[in-house]
């Protein structure tokens, strides 16, 4: 029995995350696999962007 859905990556991202500064705000790397997730403007929305915990509105690109 699957306990759960593997993330495209096949990585759960657990910490250790790096936050790398842009130009345009913030990006999370995963220090496990190496995946980096999309420019956001704080840290937090960083972190749930590279863990794709992304709200709805964000989604539907709202």
């Amino acid at each position: 029995m699957a306990r759960g859905k593997p993330n495209a990556w096949g990585c759960e991202h657990p910490l250790p995350i790096e936050l790398v500064p842009t130009e345009e705000g913030r990006r999370a790397r995963c220090l496990r696999c190496g995946q980096c997730g999309p420019v956001r403007p704080d840290v937090e929305g960083a972190m749930r962007a590279l863990r794709g915990e992304v709200g709805r509105r964000e989604k539907l690109g709202a």
